[in-house]
């Protein structure tokens, strides 16, 4: 059976589920939401999402996977998986705000965007507005350059 959508959803309901179960655990307030609550809803949200998803799947059919997934597909994402395992490893050395430009620029290169003027100033204004958002908003530290390793 090739239908990608159908088991996407069964994919999905499956996270849904370890999220959930996983989420049990965490600690319970007396008043308010707890940090256990907000994951929670996602994955019941996410769970009957999936479950429309498997229903449209069944019901349409989709094409053959390897339509919609050729070979080199893979050799694409083991790049991106590359390039986001040296940006963490850099991003305690380098810093938040001097990295992610970069490797922001970098993912939409190697994925086939070549307007560097647009992709440049589409890093940039991205990384202002995600430390702006946790770092002014949230107050989350995030990694800052360091001159000594």
């Amino acid at each position: 059976m090739s239908r990608t959508d159908f088991w996407s959803g069964i994919a999905f309901m499956c996270l849904s589920v370890i999220v959930f179960i996983l989420t049990l655990d965490m600690a319970k307030v007396p008043l308010g939401i707890g940090p256990g609550d907000y994951p929670r809803v996602i994955a019941v949200g996410l769970f009957i999402l999936g479950g429309i998803q498997v229903i449209q799947g069944w019901r349409k059919g989709s094409p053959p996977l390897k339509d919609l997934y050729p070979p080199e597909t893979l050799k694409r994402v083991f790049g991106l998986v590359l390039m986001t395992f040296i940006y963490v490893q850099l991003l305690g050395r380098i810093g938040f705000l001097y990295l992610t430009p970069f490797f922001m620029f970098g993912a939409m290169y190697y994925f086939g965007m070549r307007r560097t003027v647009t992709s440049s100033i589409i890093s940039v204004t991205m990384t202002v507005a995600i430390y702006a958002v946790y770092k002014i908003v949230y107050h989350v530290p995030l990694p800052r350059f360091t001159l000594f390793w």
